[in-house]
């Protein structure tokens, strides 16, 4: 049902792992709602951490099944559920196993299990859902009091409406007081019941047309809102599109991408601002091009295609660094990344060759334009 494969992707112009999902996918994509509660798209080929996404309620849930002793240990937020980029605590368990935090370079051995963890969590919440759909109650009632009779065998109706007034009706999970309903031409107890059931069935149909009513004038109303609110949301989507597309955004593949190249302008060294000497502007020394983010409600990761730049880290999948920005609303993000990579920001900084260069400026450098503050 689940294995893990290599392909060629042609956005990326590499090798990189995939889940392949067979069998059922309709049932799948219901039983992981159901199990999830998030709504996940799933496909039929997926990278691994919008798999592990899709089906896992938590981290501690993917480590129990790995068999992670640190399962529960807060340094790995075993109660978050970002398996993309974004979660440190994920990252320092793949540290920890697999020697780093890309999926594509995993080894094999290590995927081998992969497969092996997503296909039980599969099977997991596949038997959860049908076991959900099959669901039944049975309860048992006791009503808790005997009518008098006759010594002719009569029902002694002078007692029996007496004791109704304290009887109740105990079931497996809730107690139900009794309600006395007036009877005509009574000859025997099933007239009795045809006479009370006739009754609660004329007084259940006339609540529950009712409700009905008033339900479908909810509804039609909640229809009436949510139409409003589509409209006036594509209204300002529209113009958000136009607003970031006029500062460099485009759409791609599900993706935003930022078309400019952004050369960084300023340092910021020990809460100041220092400017960079003008060549290294002119030659664009430092540089970040290609950003793109996925399109989300908050954003928690960045990537770009190709970068000298220390807040930029090479060994994960050049992943740029948000700083403040990490969390904040899609379009906060969108027209905040690209101006703050004009800054070398040497407070926040990768180790990597480009944060030694910057260093190395500062230090020759004396003009300072202002303290920066955030």
């Amino acid at each position: 049902m689940v294995k893990i494969v290599r392909r060629f992707d042609e956005e990326e112009n590499k090798l990189r792992n995939f889940v392949e999902i067979e069998g059922d996918l309709d049932l799948l994509q219901k039983a992981a709602d159901f199990y999830t509660g998030r709504g996940y798209i799933l496909d039929r080929i997926m990278n691994i951490p919008n798999t592990l996404q899709t089906i896992f309620k938590n981290h501690r849930e993917f480590y129990e099944l790995w068999g992670f002793e640190g399962a529960t240990n807060s340094r790995y937020h075993p109660n978050d559920y970002d398996f993309r980029r974004g979660c440190d605590g994920f990252h320092r368990f793949m540290r920890e196993v697999f020697r780093t935090t890309n999926w594509d370079n995993v080894e094999e051995h290590h995927l081998n299990k992969l497969q092996q963890v997503i296909t039980a969590q599969v099977r997991k919440i596949l038997d959860i859902y049908d076991q959900a759909k099959n669901y039944y109650f049975e309860t048992e009632s006791k009503i808790i009091f005997t009518p008098k009779t006759k010594t002719t065998g009569e029902i002694d109706l002078t007692k029996l409406d007496v004791e109704l007034n304290n009887a109740i009706i105990i079931t497996n999970d809730k107690a139900y007081k009794l309600q006395l309903i007036p009877c005509e031409n009574i000859k025997s107890i099933n007239d009795i019941i045809q006479q009370a059931t006739n009754s609660l069935h004329s007084m259940y149909k006339l609540q529950l047309q009712a409700q009905v009513s008033a339900l479908q004038q909810q509804i039609q109303q909640l229809q009436k809102q949510l139409e409003e609110i589509k409209t006036k949301a594509f209204i300002e989507g529209l113009k958000t599109f136009e607003v970031i597309k006029k500062q460099g955004w485009t759409l791609k593949n599900g993706k935003l991408y930022f078309k400019k190249k952004i050369v960084a302008e300023y340092i910021k060294y020990r809460g100041k601002i220092y400017k960079l000497p003008k060549q290294y502007v002119d030659e664009e020394k430092f540089f970040v091009q290609g950003i793109f983010v996925d399109i989300q409600q908050t954003i928690t990761a960045a990537y770009c295609r190709a970068a000298y730049h220390c807040n930029v880290d090479y060994d994960d999948d050049k992943k740029v660094c948000l700083g403040d920005l990490e969390g904040k609303d899609l379009l906060t993000v969108l027209q905040k990344l690209p101006d703050e990579l004009k800054i070398l920001n040497l407070d926040s900084a990768y180790a990597n060759e480009a944060k030694g260069e910057a260093e190395s400026i500062v230090y020759e450098s004396e003009e300072v334009v202002e303290v920066w503050t955030i």
